[in-house]
């Protein structure tokens, strides 16, 4: 069903989580769920796992193709879990979140065609890296910006 059958003509920003891991050797990017026009938003199950030394042009590929799969949803499905930890086998989520840099990619605004990239690094409570490119983008590009962004994680003493 169309979102904008439900909803009327309302548009909405898009989002896809990423998560790396040099430990694990992988990417996981997960697209997202938003339960109705004010609702919480949430990972869908199909979460796919890339190896962490794929070219920056297969990240970008996969990074916007997983974006577009963002959905509207009426009833949030609650026995989802965490996909995104379970697909990624570690035994804790604290492990998990020890293992992984997040990175959250949104449309900037409502017409998505800017892609909103922030960090969000374990060891660094107080520093996010914040970045954009189009979504018109060359795949390379977007797959070297999250990269640079993952590698700008500072390890502090």
């Amino acid at each position: 069903m169309n979102i904008f059958k439900i909803f009327g003509s309302k548009k909405f920003r898009k989002n896809v989580t990423i998560y790396i891991s040099k430990k694990n050797s992988e990417i996981i990017i997960a697209p997202l769920y938003q339960e109705g026009i004010n609702g919480i938003i949430f990972e869908q199950e199909n979460c796919i796992i890339i190896p962490f030394n794929s070219s920056f042009e297969e990240i970008g590929e996969k990074i916007k193709t997983q974006f577009h799969l963002f959905k509207i949803v009426k009833n949030r499905n609650l026995n989802n879990g965490w996909p995104s930890f379970i697909v990624s086998k570690e035994k804790t989520k604290i492990a998990f979140e020890k293992n992984y840099t997040r990175i959250m990619v949104s449309g900037a605004n409502e017409n998505n065609i800017t892609f909103t990239l922030e960090s969000n690094f374990n060891n660094l409570t107080e520093l996010e890296i914040c970045s954009s490119i189009s979504v018109f983008c060359d795949n390379h590009e977007l797959g070297k910006l999250i990269m640079r962004i993952y590698n700008s994680e500072i390890i502090t003493n």
